[in-house]
């Protein structure tokens, strides 16, 4: 019974449908709660495994989930060609923690759609083996933990296959892992093999932690290990997505295979720029990694001699105005046939920002179009509500991209919808009691802030006015999640200070500070809340996937006009701050959004809290308006027709 069911403990496509759930949770009912089916499949005794064997009705559920038809989607959308898709991080379950936040969340909600589509899709990444970090808060600060990944206990598997990807004067050795999600693969490269040096072993320790040398040499073994990993696997790769610009030395790889070709070093390029696409994820410029010119010739400079690619031509490609550096989202820009932001507003504004990349062009010329972002139906849609929709909306599932299949929900009956959210909220105040030891009143709304501690993202913004904020915890209470990074100094402050806020008399009971924002917690609190907050700088959030699996489970988003929200917001299905203003000072920027922040919440947001059957259709209303506009089935759907089978790119940007 146990090899019987290693697929449903080790095909993450499978492991959150509710039949398997169930089996788990026979299985063994105190593991399932706490450990994932990977690491129970593993640890379960034998003589529980013959016991269950010896059940004919745990026998027949199992059969009948391994028997399972694939997703009934399947075959909706064809893509007659194989698409690579490379990625910095991948956030697929929480005992897998290779992923930081919402980019590798929406990467792995991209590899999960895929495969529910039936998209020849593959997945390329690095097995962070220390993973990002987990948080701990002491005394109000972050303290970052790196426990070690057990692979014995993850869903993922070791291929068997190896493959070298020159570094300096030298070269590394990746052993390849697969993580499976129906017939879809993700392939990890793994650093930590004895051939390799101790330091070169770390590389794939820590996701996001070194200076630039260790980053460059992440960088270099994601971009040209992924084209080495997909040649010894023979995975074709018709189309090569780069999920942001840490992935684009993959150009680099697929240049330089038509060099060894035979072809001039102007169709090389032309042959690697027709193959790859690229999807840029950020407005602030931090996020976008750039290197300086020693560095790249110490890391690259052997390898770009010895295969005929010349360092001035690399370095022209990533060429950002008048610095000398490498920038690698130059470099995908220029070395890709299309180009996309992640929502309308980040369309536009990346097409601002890369400007540079096309002088020639007038600014809306620019050729970088947008694929707004979206959130994987099945998995972010909490079960109680999930089983709602099957009933009053039986097509979501097999068409969620069609607004007609959630239509019904407008028209449900409120009551049993309005039950359905007080059990997702019931199961959020039992987890913050349990994590908190205190218990939260019923009657009041839940205000949810998790996300990660940015300063643009401004986590403190809502408590910053003392007094203020006083007077409204006294009508809700407000959670926050989320993680600094490491070195950011400043987002370590913000969350400070909101630790040491929630522990003031003022604030204790009404303000909550979580640790270590996961997956998990995610689905928790997206579900669970009443309102789901953001107050970014705009127009600094590209996208913020957040609010999205807020908004399909019926928790009202309340947000500055930002990312995805100017397209979704309506004026009935959540609440629109700020009215879509703009600064270049911070400061001013702040004080004037900090007052929409205060304002709404006493004029509008709890007002309409207090009138609770105009709230409850204010739910029904996001789920019928965000729910076939904002998952990640349409996302790929659209990424397969405007994108992967699209070639009408023009090719204005070689640099000779």
């Amino acid at each position: 019974m146990k090899e019987r069911l290693r697929p449903l403990a080790h095909d993450l496509a499978r492991t959150h449908e509710p039949d398997v759930i169930a089996l788990w949770q026979e299985v063994d009912p105190w593991r399932a709660q706490r450990v994932a089916p990977a690491a129970m499949w593993s640890e379960v005794e034998a003589s529980r495994w013959e016991e269950l064997a010896r059940s004919p009705d745990f026998v027949a559920r199992a059969e009948s989930a391994l028997s399972a038809p694939p997703p009934a989607c399947r075959g909706a959308v064809a893509c007659p060609v194989s698409i690579a898709y490379l990625s910095m991080e991948f956030g697929l379950d929480p005992s897998l923690p290779i992923y930081s936040g919402g980019l590798g969340v929406l990467a792995g909600d991209h590899l999960r759609s895929a495969a529910d589509l039936g998209i020849p899709l593959t997945g390329f990444g690095l097995l962070w083996r220390d993973g990002y970090f987990r948080q701990l808060v002491v005394d109000g600060c972050q303290v970052d933990a790196y426990p070690r990944l057990d692979t014995s206990r993850a869903p993922i598997s070791p291929v068997g296959v190896t493959v070298k990807v020159p570094l300096g004067p030298g070269e590394v050795h990746l052993a390849l892992w697969e993580v499976r999600l129906h017939g879809a693969r993700l392939i990890l490269l793994d650093a930590d093999l004895p051939a390799n040096s101790a330091e070169q072993r770390t590389l794939t320790a820590r996701l996001y932690a070194g200076d630039a040398t260790v980053r460059i040499r992440q960088e270099v073994m994601l971009g040209l290990g992924a084209m080495a990993a997909a040649r010894a696997l023979g995975i074709a790769t018709d189309v090569v997505h780069l999920n942001e610009g840490h992935c684009a030395f993959a150009i680099l790889a697929l240049a330089a295979e038509r060099l060894a070709a035979g072809d001039p070093i102007d169709d090389a390029f032309g042959t690697a720029r027709g193959t790859t696409v690229f999807t840029t994820h950020t407005p602030v410029p931090a996020g976008h990694d750039r290197f300086e010119r020693t560095l790249v010739d110490e890391v690259l400079g052997p390898w770009l001699t010895r295969v005929g690619l010349p360092l001035d031509r690399v370095m022209a490609l990533g060429r950002e105005g008048t610095s000398t550096d490498l920038n690698m989202t130059a470099l995908a820009l220029r070395g890709s046939r299309m180009a996309n932001g992640v929502s309308a507003l980040h369309g536009s504004v990346s097409r601002k920002m890369w400007h540079g990349v096309w002088p020639d062009l007038a600014v809306d010329d620019v050729p970088i179009r947008h694929i707004t972002n979206g959130v994987h139906p099945g998995l972010w849609v909490r079960a109680p509500l999930a089983g709602w929709l099957d009933r009053v909306a039986p097509e979501w599932r097999a068409r969620p991209w069609e607004e007609a299949a959630w239509q019904p929900v407008r028209t449900a009956k409120a009551d049993a919808f309005a039950a359905i959210r007080e059990t997702l909220r019931a199961d959020l105040r039992r987890e913050l009691t349990r994590r908190t030891g205190q218990s939260i009143p019923a009657d009041v709304p839940v205000v949810g802030f998790a996300r990660r501690f940015a300063p643009y993202k401004r986590g403190d913004l809502l408590l910053s006015d003392g007094q203020r904020a006083a007077e409204l915890l006294e009508q809700m209470v407000v959670v926050y999640a989320g993680k600094a990074h490491p070195r950011d100094l400043e987002g370590q402050a913000i969350l400070a200070r909101v630790a040491r806020l929630a522990d003031t008399a003022a604030f204790r009971g009404r303000v909550f500070l979580l640790e270590n924002y996961d997956m998990h917690l995610g689905a928790l609190l997206t579900s669970g809340c009443d309102v789901w907050l953001n107050h970014p700088r705009r127009p600094q959030e590209a996208s913020g996937t957040s609010g999205q699996k807020a908004a399909i489970n019926g928790v009202l988003h309340a947000s500055i006009l930002d990312g995805w929200w100017p397209e979704a917001w309506d004026g009935t299905n959540g609440f629109g701050i700020g009215g879509g203003f703009e600064h270049d000072d911070p400061a001013i920027l702040d004080a004037a959004d900090r007052e929409a922040v205060l304002t709404s919440f006493t004029h509008d947001i709890l007002p309409a809290w207090r009138n609770r059957e105009g709230w409850t259709q204010r739910s029904l209303a996001s789920i019928a308006t965000c729910g076939p506009r904002f998952n990640s089935h349409r996302m790929v759907r659209d990424y397969v027709r405007d994108v992967y089978l699209r070639h009408d790119r023009d090719d204005a940007t070689r640099v000779r």
